[in-house]
């Protein structure tokens, strides 16, 4: 008669064997041919900044912060073009927001850190052409 652990030692063994060969399957041709390749900087340097891709294709970085504090800065790039614009810049400077690009194109600007590290509660609205 045969240990009772028998079968389950078998189970594990097969799974094992399974996650193996998912975990050592060979990269595709197409990913293998990926590369980065750098493109125009954006103006500002900064970090904690919300993005969104508009309808038009275009991408939105807006706030963040820098050495300096939170940001109100809102730029647009084009891939197309790879060139940046500054666009309206947003009320009140913020970091560490949620941007969103909705169905319609409309871009909203959502919370965050303003001055002095204060927490933000604002919804705003970015209308200037980005759809």
């Amino acid at each position: 008669m045969r240990p009772p652990y028998h079968r389950d030692s078998r189970l594990i063994l097969a799974l094992i064997l399974v996650a193996l060969s998912i975990a050592f399957v060979p990269v595709s041709q197409a990913n293998a041919e990926l590369v980065w390749v750098t493109r125009a900087p954006m103006p500002t340097v900064r970090s904690d900044f919300g993005v969104a891709t508009g309808l038009n294709g275009k991408i939105y970085v807006i706030g963040g912060q820098d050495s300096t504090g939170a940001l109100n800065i809102v730029e647009e790039y084009d891939p197309v073009k790879n060139i940046w614009q500054t666009r309206a810049p947003m009320p009140t400077p913020r970091s560490a927001l949620g941007v969103v690009a909705a169905r319609d194109g409309k871009i909203y600007a959502i919370g965050g850190v303003g001055l002095n590290h204060a927490l933000s509660y604002a919804c705003l609205l970015y209308t200037s052409r980005c759809v």
